[in-house]
């Protein structure tokens, strides 16, 4: 459906394209190491990750046809604090697997974003809106919806080309907003059709259902609000969905977006391997894992990553910028330091490896070092201690 969407999209916004986009929609799965599934964790990742990521590609020509005009263009991926690796230690309670590491993705497909479309004039950046009073955030979050949009606009106002790739915690002509039927989504609609001059030329919201009350109720009232159905797992439909976006905001094009080379179901397969399945074997081997580090014995959890995961490096990885694979490296060390805490009570240590750039067989010339170096490395492994475990290990290779 997204590409009938982005045609509905472009018939709204015509030919001065779309300014802004911002990814909203997103589900929180609770499950922690104890109860956690691969269906939970490909859940949460097709969702979160993987849809805001393929209905961008979608936008990309409305998306660049803004960004041609000098305008500002931006593509906001609503976030989590969740999400950030170097804050795992904090989370107590709330290191849920399938939800922080899905957002740690959702990070570094922002970060490939922002190398990507800087050339096209379109700036790409996270958002922490904050915990907020909403059905996700529940009851006790510290800030009521109003507070958090007023605040995301706020940043959104300011963007400069000096934010791009950043998790940062408009007024634009042309705004598509989704997962708009509640909660921040809907806010961030009632906000902008609030504005003086009731606000950009063109606000798009996206829903699920046919129908939403509050969405209807207001396009009622402000002939500038498109609401279009979008179902954000129905990857096929997202070509469909760009044109009707391409049909709105006609050829100054839609203010933010990129990649053109990804489909979802790379995406998921990459997840699937790299990151959901170290997980659940970890777990299921928890037990005996557990006997060796009841003996006080070294009992170590090695995940093999890439620097293709760090989102710091990123803007170093041209053109090795791989959606699919960059993403579920950041799941997997994002996986690594939720293990690292779990798992510390128990004596077991759980670190994530940089084996370097290996000549996988004789005819790989593609690797900078032998497979040998790796076994000799192996040797390292006996050197690591408590304070090793949190940490991101690149053993033998320089940067």
């Amino acid at each position: 459906s997204f590409d009938g969407f982005a045609k509905q999209v472009a018939d709204i916004v015509g030919d001065r394209g779309l300014d802004t986009l911002i990814n909203n929609a997103g589900i929180l799965l609770r499950n922690t190491l104890n109860d956690v599934t691969a269906d939970a964790m490909l859940t949460n990742f097709e969702v979160n990750s993987v849809s805001p990521l393929i209905l961008t590609k979608a936008l990309l020509p409305v998306l660049k046809q803004s960004g041609a005009t000098k305008r500002k263009t931006s593509v906001v991926n609503i976030s989590s604090y969740l999400g950030s690796i170097g804050e795992a230690h904090k989370f107590g309670p709330a290191l849920y697997y399938p939800y922080c590491t899905s957002k740690a993705a959702q990070n570094m497909i922002t970060k490939c974003l922002s190398v990507d479309l800087a050339p096209h004039g379109i700036i790409a950046v996270a958002v922490h809106p904050g915990h907020v009073q909403t059905d996700m955030g529940g009851p006790r979050g510290a800030i009521n919806v109003e507070t958090s949009v007023n605040g995301i606009l706020n940043v959104l106002n300011k963007l400069t080309d000096t934010d791009a790739g950043k998790l940062i915690g408009y007024d634009g002509t042309s705004v598509l907003i989704t997962g708009a039927n509640r909660g921040i989504g809907l806010g961030l609609v009632t906000a902008l059709l609030a504005k003086p001059n009731g606000g950009p030329k063109h606000v798009i919201a996206t829903t699920r259902q046919a129908t939403n009350p509050a969405l209807d109720e207001l396009r009622d009232q402000h002939l500038n609000l498109h609401v279009l159905q979008l179902d954000g797992t129905d990857y096929k439909s997202f070509d469909g969905f760009a044109k009707q976006v391409a049909d709105i905001v006609g050829d100054r094009g839609l203010d933010t977006l990129i990649n053109n080379a990804v489909t979802a179901d790379d995406m998921v397969t990459n997840f699937k391997v790299n990151s959901v399945s170290p997980l659940m074997l970890t777990k299921a081997l928890l037990p005996v894992l557990k006997q060796s580090g009841a003996t006080k014995r070294k009992t170590i959890v090695v995940n093999m990553s890439s620097i293709g995961g760090s989102i710091t490096v990123a803007p170093n990885l041209l053109p090795s910028m791989y959606y699919p694979y960059c993403p579920s490296k950041a799941a997997l060390n994002m996986i690594t330091k939720c293990l690292s805490i779990d798992l510390a009570s128990h004596a077991i240590m759980a670190v994530a490896i940089h084996p370097g750039s290996v000549q996988r067989d004789v005819d790989d010339t593609d690797g900078t070092i032998p497979m040998e170096t790796i076994f000799t490395s192996m040797k390292s492994y006996k050197h690591f201690s408590n304070q090793d475990y949190p940490i991101f290990v690149v053993p033998m290779m320089r940067f």
